[in-house]
């Protein structure tokens, strides 16, 4: 379903009145230029220029809430483990957007912007910027809240009531993209009609409830962004992608053109921050690893000190810090490890953000790391990556194995080919020889 002519993206308010009329000349997505196309769709000259007078309103009034984070995360080589720190250490940098909720400076994100122990920077607009702490996760959501470092008050956007029960004609959505530099860009806005946006029943936190699906392409940034009304009002949050080729299309993790962004609804968001700011969600530390005991996995070996690593979850804080499987874990935070048990009863006696100390040996060498705890709410996202990597490695191994077939069904039929021609070749009769000899 083609629906870029119902959508366009503008960097600056000030280009905004002039491009609500060009856009359905030229549509674009958030951060994509796409061609055009006639479509029943297109707004008429009237709609359009009510249209180009409250956009640009519309965009003055929201664009203070929505906010770019960039949050650095610290990791390991493993293979550098107990070699030179300098060598051994990179620095990762996720960038999305954000939305600030409340006087007191609290900002809702997606769950994988932002984890415990990274260093997270709030781009307020220009080069305005300051720091900002983790507070909590909510899974189920795949949010993110975080607190400015800064004093208040701060603005905030009002939440749009009964939003599910009838969406407005008009929606708009307001997030950063990528960037590459020291700040970011202005925020885009996308205008959307109504009939590009579906709604997919779903179940959060054991209740009833619903999510939006909405057609548009995304780039790296806009997770976090706002869908709002003409009006100003907060309708929901974007948390992420479905799909890769829009409604009806095969899924994917990454965004590309033609996604659908997943979409939760402002009121359940809002909920849902309150709660963690409040303290009503509090959570336990993470380690992101499987621990077996080393009898089970030393056949042979008599009991022994410390747990061996049986597996590690991809971008935990255990991955981070470079532990590998085969690892043997000796003491944490100080306290010697003499089970999985033991281990488990630590980790979750610490909250998540703590710097802990690891113990470890791996084969004839021994050393120890120091991470932060991460958030045991997360601990379902990383399974959810783990099981995602996995699926994709045996899809790639399924398709590897057809390409191998395939090449050996090719080099079978060259082969024939060879043998017929060689065969061609050798009883191919003497042009010379076929003719006969003149008498004399």
């Amino acid at each position: 379903m083609t629906v870029m002519p119902r959508m366009t993206s503008i960097r600056s308010s000030r280009l905004l009145a002039r491009a609500a009329l060009a856009c359905w000349v030229c549509g674009a997505g958030i951060g994509h230029a796409a061609p055009a196309s006639a479509t029943s769709d297109a707004p008429s000259p009237a709609e359009a220029g009510v249209l180009a007078e409250n956009l640009s309103e519309l965009y003055a009034r929201v664009r203070p809430v929505v906010v770019g984070v960039v949050s650095s995360r610290v990791w390991h080589d493993p293979n550098g483990l107990f070699a030179s720190k300098d060598a051994s250490v990179s620095c990762r940098r996720l960038v999305a957007s954000g939305i600030l909720l409340g006087e007191r400076g609290c900002v809702v994100t997606t769950a994988r912007a932002a984890q415990p122990g990274d260093s997270i920077v709030i781009h307020l607009g220009g080069d305005h910027h300051v720091r900002a702490s983790y507070l909590g996760m909510d899974p189920a959501l795949h949010i993110a809240v975080l607190r400015l470092e800064a004093p208040g008050p701060h603005p905030s956007i009002p939440v749009a009531r009964n939003p599910r029960e009838a969406l407005p004609d008009w929606v708009a959505v307001i997030a950063y993209g990528p960037w590459s530099g020291a700040h970011p860009q202005e925020p885009s806005l996308t205008l959307s009609q109504r009939a590009s946006i579906e709604t997919v029943p779903t179940r959060l936190h054991g209740t009833p409830s619903a999510l939006w699906q909405i057609d548009a392409p995304l780039s790296p940034g806009n997770g976090g962004g706002a869908l709002v009304t003409l009006e100003g009002h907060w309708l929901g949050l974007i948390t992420g992608v479905v799909s890769g080729a829009g409604r009806g299309g095969a899924r994917t993790r990454s965004p590309s053109p033609g996604a659908s962004a997943v979409v939760v609804p402002a009121e359940v968001v809002a909920q849902a921050v309150a709660e963690i700011e409040a303290g009503g969600r509090p959570s336990q530390g993470f380690l992101g690893l499987r621990a077996v005991p080393r009898e089970a996995a030393e056949a042979g070996a008599g009991p022994a000190s410390g747990v061996r690593v049986a597996e590690v979850l991809p971008g935990s804080p255990a991955s981070c810090a470079g532990v590998l499987p085969g690892d043997v874990v000796h003491r944490f935070a100080g306290v010697e490890v003499g089970s999985v048990i033991e281990l488990t009863q630590l980790v979750r006696a610490h909250e998540p953000g703590d710097r802990v100390s690891l113990d470890l040996s791996r084969g004839d060498r021994s050393g120890r790391l120091e991470l932060l705890l991460g958030d045991r709410h997360a601990a379902g996202l990383y399974m959810t990556r783990r099981r995602q990597q996995i699926n994709e490695q045996r899809a790639l191994e399924l398709e590897l194995g057809r390409l191998a077939e395939r090449r050996e069904q090719i080099e079978r039929r060259l082969e024939l080919l060879r043998r017929m021609r060689d065969q061609s070749s050798q009883v191919a009769p003497n042009p010379d020889a076929s003719q006969t000899p003149r008498a004399r």
